[in-house]
């Protein structure tokens, strides 16, 4: 038998659930509630209330984060203002010096200087010349300043985020005073002085002030020093305290004297000298702000007769090559090292001991490792450096 369908119920035919008294009496409550003008009103402040609440926590939390940054920059302020004064504590002297130094090379070299030398009759013949006196006091003064530098390890570069005083400046001038070093150095010429003999002259010109600075001597001081007490008549002290710095600075004062007769080839050093002095200047004083006026580099090519002559040319490499890591594994700049052919026929290289720099960086801010700076056969500057000690 088939199965029967279920009667359709039409869905009008559905009961829905009537609403309820007490239903009705809520709803009119609620509505009643909202439209009452008074409630209106309390919602309202309600409202503004956590608004501003929410606005005043916003305003508090920005008014701190301002005043976060405000002294985060006033502190980083300070911080780049206490850094470009020690910069310029110890740019601007150095600075100074070079500038002093390059004049009196060019007076040298042009023969401006030594040909007034022993013709002041003003001056005793048995003085000391003044004018060899300040040069040898210009020269050592410069030292004086490099020294200084090196021997508080103290960079004339500053965070990157204080300005132009970065990693960079710092590799470059330890270049200059690296390649200066070397222009004493290296060479036969007139003028060489042993990179002991120049750490040791350096170290005399220092002095400590009462607050504690260390500062270079005075040309008054350098005077008194020269002066002391002199038994021979010889113009120059015989104080024990002082015979180490007259005995340096007694090499200096033959060459000068040899240079005031002496053929163009003799002043190549001098000339070399003037070109790193003028190099470092450019450097510190980039915008000239204390260079009076231009610095021209002396042409060494006036100088030199032959390629044969001239045993510094290697100071006259590009100053922006980058360092060489040798087989040491030491880093060493491209005018400290001296390329030779090996018996095996390979180009091989090796580091001039006498040119690395006593501080040095390498390409990537670290510190290059010292090489042995003094002559094997240099009794003089060892004694000097000992004395030191």
């Amino acid at each position: 038998m088939s199965a029967i369908p279920a009667p359709l119920i039409p869905s009008a035919s559905v009961a829905q659930p009537a609403a309820t008294p007490q239903t009705t009496s809520k709803m009119q409550h609620v509505a009643s509630v909202l439209t009452d003008p008074a409630v209106m009103v309390s919602l309202v402040g309600l409202t503004g209330t956590l608004i501003a609440s929410a606005m005043s926590a916003m305003s508090q939390r920005e008014a701190k984060i301002m005043e976060k940054k405000q002294q985060e920059e006033q502190a980083e302020a300070e911080a780049r203002a206490e850094a470009e004064r020690r910069v310029a504590a110890r740019r601007d002297p150095l600075l100074l010096a070079a500038i002093d130094l390059e004049e009196r090379l060019v007076a040298i070299a042009t023969r401006n200087v030594l040909a007034q030398s022993g013709k002041d009759s003003a001056v005793p013949p048995s003085l000391p010349d003044f004018h060899r006196l300040y040069t040898m006091f210009l020269l050592s003064a410069f030292l004086g300043y490099i020294q200084s530098i090196q021997d508080e390890r103290v960079s004339l570069a500053v965070d990157a985020k204080y300005g132009q005083y970065d990693l960079r400046l710092r590799r470059n001038l330890q270049r200059h005073l690296g390649r200066i070093r070397y222009t004493l150095t290296k060479g036969k010429a007139p003028l060489r002085i042993p990179s002991g003999a120049q750490r040791a002259i350096g170290e005399l010109m220092l002095t400590t002030s009462p607050s504690g600075d260390v500062r270079v001597i005075s040309f008054t001081e350098f005077l008194e020093r020269m002066r002391g007490q002199d038994v021979d008549g010889d113009g120059w002290s015989d104080d024990e305290n002082n015979w180490l710095y007259i005995a340096l600075l007694e090499n200096i004062k033959r060459d000068l004297d040899a240079l005031a007769d002496a053929p163009q080839s003799a002043f190549r050093r001098v000339v070399y000298l003037q070109n790193d002095t003028v190099r470092l200047v450019q450097l510190l004083d980039p915008d000239r702000q204390l260079v009076g006026g231009d610095m021209k580099m002396l042409d060494i090519s006036d100088y030199v007769s032959g390629k044969g002559d001239d045993d510094m040319a290697s100071s006259s490499v590009d100053m922006n090559d980058e360092p060489i890591q040798t087989s040491t594994g030491h880093f060493a700049w491209p005018w400290q090292i001296t390329p030779h052919l090996s018996t095996s026929g390979v180009d091989v290289v090796e580091v001039d001991k006498k040119a690395v720099a006593e501080v040095d960086v390498g390409p990537d801010g670290e510190e290059i490792l010292p090489v042995e700076t003094i002559d094997d056969d240099d009794d003089d500057a060892k004694a000097s450096v000992d004395a030191m000690k």
